[in-house]
């Protein structure tokens, strides 16, 4: 899976080798133009290495009863971000 976000791409690779695989791809959110979901929950030791990535900013959401919560990284300039199911 490739996009226009070198560090999302890198950020994609490292989540593979942790058998985190893409499971969808979804377009038009508010403020991002694609955002890749994985399958899987994003465990501490991925989160560090995808936090060493520059160019992407980090957020957590709590589920609630209009959010399905979650752990993302954006990138905002090429409005591409990554988000991992909690």
């Amino acid at each position: 899976m490739k996009t226009n976000s070198e560090p999302i791409n890198l950020a994609i690779s490292k989540a593979m080798e942790f058998d985190n695989p893409v499971m969808e791809v979804q377009l038009g959110w508010s403020k991002m133009d694609k955002v890749i979901v994985m399958q899987h929950s994003l465990c501490e030791p991925l989160r560090e290495q995808i936090s060493d990535i520059g160019g992407l900013d980090y957020s957590h959401y709590d589920r609630d009863p209009h959010n399905k919560g979650g752990d993302y990284f954006r990138d905002r300039e090429s409005k591409v971000a990554l988000a991992f199911p909690l």
